[in-house]
């Protein structure tokens, strides 16, 4: 992993921060949904964020997930700007 003051680790960190999370709202779909990454159930109320290309994934799984990876733990889209 690189440096935390390295200027390329905070471009990153802003793309993360730029991402959209919300509450999960039942209402919004008529079956079970889940996180792809933990493969969990989303709970109403709890915290999803999304992710440019649509999906969306428990708040702290998708964190962990681009730590690691910048890429869309489902379709594989870069978390970068095109």
């Amino acid at each position: 992993m690189e440096p935390p003051n390295n200027p390329n680790v905070q471009y990153f960190q802003n793309l993360i921060d730029g991402l959209i999370t919300s509450r999960f709202k039942t209402e919004n779909y008529n079956y079970n949904i889940r996180c792809s990454i933990c493969w969990d159930d989303y709970i109403k109320g709890e915290p999803v964020t999304n992710m440019r290309c649509g999906h969306n994934f428990h708040m702290t799984c998708l964190s962990k997930w681009l730590s690691r990876k910048h890429t869309c733990p489902k379709c594989c889209k870069t978390l970068y700007p095109e």
